[in-house]
């Protein structure tokens, strides 16, 4: 069996086990707020959501702060963020508590009405998004929930998965958060949005411009899901020609805290963002079940063929060489014979077993030898 030098575990068992179950909620609660976000739920859901946001935020903050501290008490601070993913733990708690969670719950505390003030400004920050899609970093976490389930024992099977894993999570991490600077392929954002919304319903009220156009214009509006984001619209004498049916549950997500925005011919409309906010919703959710699918297949596909073809050998010839009693040969694949670990196998097979048998014969013979009970001894 074998084990690194260094313990992983920084607390007592049931904490850590108590911290993975955390994990797993705050993963299912990030599915929940993604799932609101694209059905529109309502404000008080939303805002519960953010509560819990940020008290995990404040959980796994606290936990990175216990953690560095205990590995600093060891002398394995360097250690634990470098080998035992800290970085991973810091990144998935201070920035989240800092720059999304934490600010959101600060709007809501200071009562900034619907929430599309205060909030409405955080929210509307491309970095804040871009930091958003931390959270998914906490999967990577959950490899040590998997190789619980799997009984795994191999130190660097564990550790080939994780850098593996953790390798291919940040590179896609940074491919999206790289995609909220970038025009032509960012989803979501609030500006792009609302430039785009407003040549549409320019070009609406252009369109149907002439008698009964307030008329034409409302039916229009029905009949086109897409503009399910306004709230109200104005016509050039200020009189209210559309208001949404769910105008109030729409307030708190609209554009500059619900001000009328301009449009042609003196026509003004309250827009929501919520549509942008549910496109970004979309993305991040297949993100996560595309890293979840990512895990699971090094967990349960990649972890054992890893293990039969480079660690399973490695295992048999250190027992091999450190035990005296076991003479097992290491299994090779002849599909990858030419494998340096394979023709490792093959050298200690053929040139170390034989000799080590012979080694253990001579001894044995020295050991009969010294055991028989000779007369000369007796007399």
């Amino acid at each position: 069996m074998i084990h690194h030098e260094k313990s992983n575990d920084h607390f007592s068992p049931l904490i850590e086990n108590l911290i993975i179950l955390a994990i797993v909620f705050v993963i299912a609660l990030m599915l929940l707020e993604d799932v609101a976000t694209i059905y529109h739920w309502s404000h008080q859901a939303i805002v519960r959501i953010t509560y819990a946001a940020f008290f995990f935020d404040l959980l796994f903050s606290i936990e990175f702060i216990a953690r560095s501290i205990i590995s600093k008490k060891r002398g394995s601070f360097t250690y634990y963020i470098q080998h035992q993913r800290g970085w991973i733990d810091f990144l998935s708690s201070f920035p989240l508590l800092f720059f999304f969670s934490g600010p959101a719950v600060i709007a809501y505390l200071l009562g900034s009405g619907g929430g599309g003030g205060a909030l409405g400004f955080f929210m509307i920050l491309k970095t804040a998004k871009a930091i958003r899609v931390a959270r998914i970093l906490r999967l990577i976490r959950l490899i040590k929930l998997f190789g619980k389930i799997q009984n795994t024992e191999s130190v660097m099977t564990n550790r080939q998965i994780g850098i593996i894993s953790t390798t291919s999570v940040v590179a896609l991490i940074l491919v999206l958060a790289i995609c909220q600077f970038l025009p032509l392929v960012r989803l979501g954002d609030h500006n792009d949005y609302l430039a785009m919304r407003l040549s549409q319903l320019n070009a609406m009220v252009n369109f149907n411009e002439g008698n009964n156009s307030n008329e034409k214009i409302i039916a229009y509006i029905q009949s086109n899901p897409a503009n399910s984001d306004i709230i109200q619209l104005f016509d050039s004498a200020g009189s209210v020609i559309f208001q949404n049916p769910n105008s109030e549950d729409l307030s708190w997500s609209a554009y500059n805290s619900g001000s009328k925005i301009d449009l042609t011919m003196g026509f003004k409309v309250v827009l929501s963002y919520h549509i942008a906010d549910s496109e970004h919703a979309k993305l991040n959710m297949v993100l996560f079940f595309c890293i979840l699918g990512l895990i699971l297949f090094l967990m349960f596909v990649y972890s054992p063929i890893f293990a039969q073809q480079v660690a399973d050998p490695c295992y048999v010839m250190l027992k091999g060489y450190t035990k005296k009693s076991y003479n097992f040969e290491a299994k090779i694949n002849e599909n990858f014979a030419n494998d340096e670990v394979f023709l490792l196998a093959r050298e200690y097979n053929n040139n170390w077993l034989p000799v080590k048998s012979k080694i253990l014969k001579v001894q044995q013979a020295k050991e009969e030898q010294k055991s028989v009970l000779k007369m000369d001894d007796i007399f």
